[in-house]
C-alpha cells in the first residue's frame, strides 16, 4: 500500500528519524496489540460466531466489530474504522479461515502494523503521532493510509 501511494506521489522518505530506536519499542507494542486483537476477534468471536451463523456472516460480523473498536483510539475516526474493518478485518479473518490457526493472522496483523509504524512512520489505527525509523512526508488523503495529519 505504501509503495502504491509513493508511486503516485503521495509519500516519500526524507531520511532517518530523530530516534530510530523507537522502532525497537514499537516491536513489543505492535506484537502485543496483534496477539490480543487476533485472539479476541478471530480466536474467540469469529470461531464462535461461525458455529452459530456460518462462515460468511461470521466473517462480516468479526470484520465489522474489529473496525468498530478502532474509533476508540485517539486521533481515529469512523472513516478509518471502515477502512480497518474492510482491510485489516478481512485479511486476518481470511487467513484464519484458510489455516484454522492463529499464527498467520497474528503474523499478518503484526507485520502490517509494525511496517506501517516502525518502518514507514505512518500512524496506525489512530494511535497518535508516528515515531518510526524514518522521517516521511505524506501528501495523500487520510483514506489511503488510515491516519490523520
Amino acid at each position: 500500500m505504501i509503495g502504491n501511494i509513493a508511486f503516485n506521489g503521495g509519500y516519500r522518505i526524507d531520511g532517518l528519524g530523530e530516534a530510530p530506536e523507537n522502532a525497537i519499542g514499537l516491536f513489543g507494542f505492535m506484537a502485543g496489540a496483534a496477539v490480543t486483537e487476533e485472539l479476541l476477534f478471530r480466536g474467540v468471536l469469529f470461531r464462535h460466531a461461525e458455529r452459530w451463523i456460518g462462515t460468511w456472516l461470521a466473517f462480516a460480523l468479526s470484520a465489522a466489530l474489529f473496525g468498530a473498536g478502532h474509533p476508540l483510539n485517539p486521533n481515529a475516526d469512523w472513516w478509518g474504522a471502515i477502512c480497518v474493518a474492510v482491510a485489516d478485518g478481512g485479511m486476518p479473518t481470511s487467513a484464519y479461515i484458510a489455516t484454522r490457526g492463529l499464527w498467520l493472522p497474528i503474523g499478518l496483523h503484526f507485520g502490517w502494523n509494525y511496517a506501517a509504524s516502525a518502518v514507514f512512520s505512518t500512524e496506525v489505527s489512530g494511535n497518535g503521532t508516528p515515531a518510526g525509523a524514518t522521517v516521511t512526508a505524506i501528501r495523500s488523503p487520510p483514506i489511503q493510509v488510515n491516519h490523520r495529519r
